[in-house]
């Protein structure tokens, strides 16, 4: 009985954050992913045991011309304490998210209702449109922290790890680099075989010395094991160049093919570059 009044008392002394959401501000960025920011940044908050008032929840409560002029506010102490009044919110968040060339920034507020004072603020940016899930993960484990209680730990929410389809940055490099690894090892091979033909050619103290036919036969064997290498190491080296570019890059999987014969090679790559 003891421990279950003191957990009622710290419940009441800790009520949960409300805080009312607008809709986020978009530039260069479509409607539809705007809004789709706005209700997730809702539901992330909410796993931190944030209560979020979304802008469809406001247009319930208020109707829809008074959630226009309520959430048209211009950042004014009188405006912010009128909705905040008119929604039982302790706070407003306001947020921008703009697509700037190649990168989408995402700006995050949370004002105070009552005299629109800051009370949490993130900013951050992504290079592709799939990390604003993320992005917004974060930001809602930015605003959990600054409005945690004093002495009370913020609730953060682990992310999941990327599924089977989604892409992991620096994985698909190391098909390129295994397959410059075996052309190399393959070369080193060849190269040691031509190299035997030609050290039976010419080792003067050889115990059987090969007859014309022989020869001919030796010389041409060595030439073409000569030429495999070679293209072996050409091929490895493009190969580590592959590699290098979907290091850098982190791009889709590929896929490899190679081919050495004892006049020439090639190596087939399929994907993204």
């Amino acid at each position: 009985m003891i421990s279950l009044a003191l957990l009622l008392t710290v419940a009441a002394a800790n009520p949960p954050v409300s805080l009312a959401e607008t809709p986020i501000s978009v530039l260069n960025v479509s409607k539809e992913v705007g809004e789709f920011c706005t209700e997730h940044l809702a539901v992330e908050l909410g796993q931190r045991k944030i209560r979020v008032i979304t802008p469809r929840e406001v247009a319930a409560l208020l109707g829809v011309e008074r959630q226009r002029q309520l959430l048209g506010c211009d950042g004014s102490s009188n405006c912010m304490a009128e909705l905040g009044n008119a929604l039982g919110a302790d706070g407003l968040i306001i947020s921008d998210l703009a697509r700037l060339g190649s990168k989408y920034q995402l700006n995050v507020r949370v004002l105070r209702s009552d005299t629109g004072e800051p009370l949490a603020t993130f900013s951050s940016s992504t290079d592709r449109e799939e990390g604003l899930v993320p992005l917004i993960g974060q930001a809602a484990d930015t605003i959990a922290r600054a409005l945690a209680p004093k002495g009370a730990a913020p609730v953060v929410v682990a992310e999941a790890p990327p599924g089977p389809d989604e892409p992991r940055l620096h994985r698909w490099p190391w098909v390129p680099t295994a397959v410059a690894a075996g052309l190399v090892a393959v070369s080193v091979v060849l190269h040691l075989l031509a190299a035997s033909d030609y050290s039976a050619l010419t080792n003067p103290g050889a115990s059987v010395i090969p007859n014309a036919e022989r020869a001919d036969q030796l010389a041409g064997r060595g030439k073409a094991l000569m030429i495999s290498a070679f293209v072996g190491y050409g091929l490895a080296t493009a190969s580590l160049a592959v590699a290098a570019i979907l290091f850098a890059r982190g791009e889709a999987p590929v896929s490899a093919s190679v081919t050495v014969s004892g006049s020439g090679g090639g190596v087939v790559l399929g994907g993204s570059f």
